[in-house]
């Protein structure tokens, strides 16, 4: 599949598995209200667990070698309570808190869209957003990525499904 965005993106981007030193910062990160679900703790076990190769973990890193955002990509990215069905990749995408609201979502989206299509060629990506998401659901369509069905996920956040359209290719 071919690289639907139609900008160049801002800042140069990073990707490779998910380190240690890497997962440690990613714990410490802290989120506003609305988005706090998404914190994650400093749980030893999680740590071994985003570092754990099989699970699809993938650290993001601006031109200075900064933290700037993860990827899952694979089963893992799959929200729970949600109902996947079709031949698809799942990727889940997030950034660094301080650098929320800076229009850096489009650097981050090509960065795991262009890694993604590298290391799964001929399989269409999957998102799943939450629903109350405006911004992220419509950059997601900007790569091509349109709503194919909602569901309500295991605490009670709706969520729209977005798949990668083969077609507009």
């Amino acid at each position: 599949m071919t690289l639907r965005h139609t900008r160049t993106p801002r800042t140069q981007l990073a990707i490779a598995p998910f380190d240690e030193q890497f997962a440690r910062n990613v714990q410490t990160w802290r989120y506003s209200a609305a988005l706090q679900r998404y914190d994650f703790s400093d749980d030893p076990f999680e740590r071994q667990w985003l570092c754990h190769p099989s699970h699809g973990c993938w650290q993001i890193t601006d031109q200075q070698q900064q933290p700037f955002g993860f990827a899952v990509i694979g089963q893992h990215a799959q929200v729970a309570g949600g109902r996947y069905h079709g031949v698809a990749i799942d990727v889940l995408v997030g950034m660094r808190p301080d650098l929320l609201d800076q229009q850096h979502g489009y650097d981050l989206a090509a960065c795991v869209v262009t890694h993604t299509h590298q290391i799964h060629p001929t399989v269409p990506i999957r998102v799943s957003v939450p629903s109350f998401h405006h911004r992220a659901l419509t950059l997601w369509q900007r790569f091509g990525l349109f709503p194919e069905y909602a569901f309500m996920a295991a605490d009670s956040t709706p969520h729209v499904v977005l798949i990668e359209q083969p077609h507009l290719y």
